[in-house]
């Protein structure tokens, strides 16, 4: 089956089924045919789409690396790829589906952590687009609620984006420190348990809009699954 036609394919599951259908669905293809499709469905108008591609991306990639651990770094590293500047890419999901994957592939977690935290941090891979960087923390928070061991490299670098100007940085980063560290509610500015500014947030198949002072209650409120 040509690429186009399972991208079309996999859109129309996206469009109609729930997520939990959609990935059943999805997954009677080859797993290595739709990582393509998926990719290219980040870049999708309707933002619910783009998430569903992030969330079967990252189960397809866990399939894959539990059968063929080689393959799964080649998309790793495909995914990387979009974010440098030879590329000529922008990268648009990337950051979000990299740590949807590792959060679902304790392996692959392991191996690239150091990449997803090195696209915040000055002097490494910083990236410079703000909606890039909401990718990269909204990856964080997500590989965090999985497998928060692997981050204490990543607090360091995350009160830079605690007095943005955008809601969303602030919430994300200061969701991904309590993710990472749930002792750590100190190191958040008092001034953020108190902002109304409001937020979205998605979060298994749904995209929810929340005041940040209540989306900090989540990330305390929310069990961490530590496998």
């Amino acid at each position: 089956m040509a690429g186009r036609k399972l991208k079309q394919i996999i859109l129309e599951i996206l469009e109609t089924e729930d997520l939990d259908q959609g990935i059943k669905k999805i997954l009677f293809y080859p797993y290595g045919r739709s990582i393509g499709p998926l990719i290219s469905l980040f870049c999708s108008k309707e933002p619910l789409i783009k998430w569903k591609a992030v969330t079967v991306i990252g189960v397809v990639a866990g399939k894959i690396a539990d059968a063929d651990i080689e393959y799964a770094r080649v998309i790793m590293r495909r995914l990387m790829w979009t974010l440098n500047d030879e590329s000529g890419g922008i990268g648009w999901g990337v950051p979000e589906a990299m740590g949807e994957i590792m959060a679902l592939s304790d392996v692959l977690a392991r191996e690239y952590h150091k990449i997803l935290i090195s696209y915040i941090s000055p002097g490494a891979n910083f990236l410079e687009v703000p909606a890039l960087q909401k990718g990269v923390l909204w990856g964080l928070t997500r590989l965090a609620s999985e497998r928060p061991e692997y981050l204490d490299g990543a607090v360091e670098f995350l009160p830079k984006f605690f007095d943005s100007e955008d809601p969303s940085l602030r919430g994300l980063s200061a969701f991904a420190t309590l993710k990472i560290d749930p002792k750590s509610s100190d190191r958040i500015p008092e001034s953020l348990y108190q902002d109304a500014s409001e937020i979205d947030f998605y979060q298994d198949g749904e995209i929810n809009l929340y005041l940040l002072k209540d989306f900090l209650k989540l990330a305390v409120s929310s069990p961490v699954n530590v496998q």
